[in-house]
């Protein structure tokens, strides 16, 4: 297909108000639009058509432009319908629905990445090592992406202070908690790009935690992700490392491992914990994470010599080769 031939529709969520949680949490929800136009410049670059759509609470406007002018491909970057997490995964069945093309993995994928509890089980029924329950545990919303929920208060040393922040996530996030295992350790954040069975991984990115408030939790919550100006922000700033071959490889084997085990595609993002004796433990994957141009998957793309708008690209014509459409490069 001619790249001035083909039209990229660019869905992103729009959420006017929070379900639950703290009204911080906003600052995660209202960073999409300025990735729906990032990508829409990348996608331009290519001498493609865009046009963007903000999904909001009614899906019925979606879906009817979806299907009165069918893009050839969709640039799926929403999160949430109507504010709830737990709907990420709707847009992809509409899409799949409407038998459009679209970037990033499919809604069981989605699904199961955003539910924690059932990512543990899939992962361990996959072999992929994963923590356990003990203390020092830590508590995480179990439906809840963006460490929404999660902070250095997450982890509590015995059962009453599990039960106390069980009791505040239920009451700020309306949903249950996941407790396990804090482990103690590097964090490496692992991003991958491709098919589910044969994903390539990017250069691994290392959390440096040198900077850290001293006594308080090794934890990349939610401040340390979204809050520039906080000393969590401050303190957990990521680098790319040179790595041991046995450790590459170890974070090799269980970030594919739980990226096919979830059945991501395109991209996603393994998070992995790795004890000093213990080796590697996987603590979240992440089917959807930050497209923005200085997150993570960008970042590692960049160590490769990829752009973003090379990623985004790239991206697209994924989608489309499922679908049967070569593009030109």
């Amino acid at each position: 297909m001619a790249s001035d031939d083909l039209t990229v529709a660019i869905l992103f969520n729009d959420d006017q108000t929070l379900v639950a949680g703290e009204e911080r949490d906003r600052l995660a929800v209202e960073g999409v639009d300025a990735v729906a136009a990032t990508v829409a410049e990348a996608v331009r670059e290519a001498g493609w058509s865009e046009w963007r759509l903000a999904v909001g609470r009614d899906l019925h406007p979606v879906t009817d432009r979806l299907r009165d002018h069918r893009p050839h491909v969709v640039f799926n970057l929403v999160e949430s319908v109507a504010g709830q997490p737990r709907m990420e995964a709707a847009m992809a069945w509409l899409l799949e629905w409407l038998e459009l093309p679209y970037t990033g993995s499919p809604p069981e994928a989605m699904s199961a990445g955003l539910d924690k509890a059932h990512a543990k089980a899939l992962l361990q029924a996959a072999g992929i090592p994963t923590p356990g329950v003990a203390f020092p545990a830590i508590v995480k919303p179990r439906c809840q992406d963006a460490s929404h929920g999660i902070s250095p208060e997450s982890v509590v040393q015995d059962s009453a202070a599990a039960a106390a922040r069980v009791a505040y996530v239920r009451a700020r996030y309306l949903q249950d908690a996941v407790v396990e295992e804090f482990i103690e350790g590097r964090e490496f954040n692992l991003s991958l790009l491709g098919p589910a069975d044969s994903a390539t991984l990017l250069p691994p990115s290392e959390i440096d935690f040198s900077q850290y408030t001293p006594g308080r939790s090794r934890v990349v919550g939610f401040e340390a992700k979204w809050s520039a100006d906080s000393a969590d922000f401050r303190g957990t700033t990521p680098f790319f490392p040179n790595l041991e071959p046995e450790i590459l490889g170890a974070l090799r084997e269980v970030a594919t491992g739980a990226y096919s085990a979830i059945g991501l595609r395109d991209y996603g993002r393994v998070d992995v914990r790795l004890h000093a004796e213990r080796g590697p433990f996987v603590v979240d994957v992440n089917p959807n994470p930050d497209l923005s141009t200085d997150a993570g998957l960008a970042r590692a793309a960049a160590q490769t010599g990829v752009s973003y708008s090379q990623l985004v690209q790239e991206l697209v014509r994924m989608a489309l080769a499922r679908a049967g459409v070569a593009t030109a490069a």
